[in-house]
């Protein structure tokens, strides 16, 4: 009898403790909401999150009116930042990202990064002569 007693005292307890990693939303169970240990976008952050860093670093390159002018996208997905867009020179894409670290603090507890896929605009580009194929003409042939 006094093993019975035992052992409903254990699984008891097992019970009492058990809420507190049933991997419910954050905030239900003590998960704090920040952890990423909920439903969302990526391992370390949520789409909720992730629409608040992308607005973030939208903002801040869009407060610069070259950048803007160049057309610079930022997107968030767990908590990872990727710009793209074509600027006219290095600088542009350097004060870009630099802008992009800039907005992200905020969020560093979050691990959160940018990954620069900006391409720099080649001499030429937009100008629709860079590159064209040679007219048929052109071979001297009739």
């Amino acid at each position: 009898m006094r093993t019975w007693r035992l052992a409903g005292a254990a699984l008891a307890l097992t019970l009492l403790l058990l809420p507190g990693c049933s991997g419910g939303k954050p905030g239900e169970t003590g998960i704090p909401a920040a952890s990423g240990g909920g439903e969302g976008a990526g391992a370390t952050g949520n789409a909720s999150q992730d629409d608040q860093i992308t607005r973030a670093v939208q903002e801040k390159l869009n407060a610069d009116a070259a950048l803007k002018a160049a057309g610079i996208q930022a997107k968030a997905v767990g908590a990872q930042v990727e710009l793209t867009g074509t600027v006219k020179t290095l600088a542009d894409k350097e004060k870009a990202e630099a802008a992009a670290r800039e907005a992200i603090k905020p969020f560093s507890h979050l691990n959160a990064g940018v990954v620069d896929n900006i391409q720099i605009e080649e001499p030429g580009d937009g100008t629709g002569t860079a590159g064209a194929p040679a007219s048929p003409d052109s071979s001297g042939k009739k």
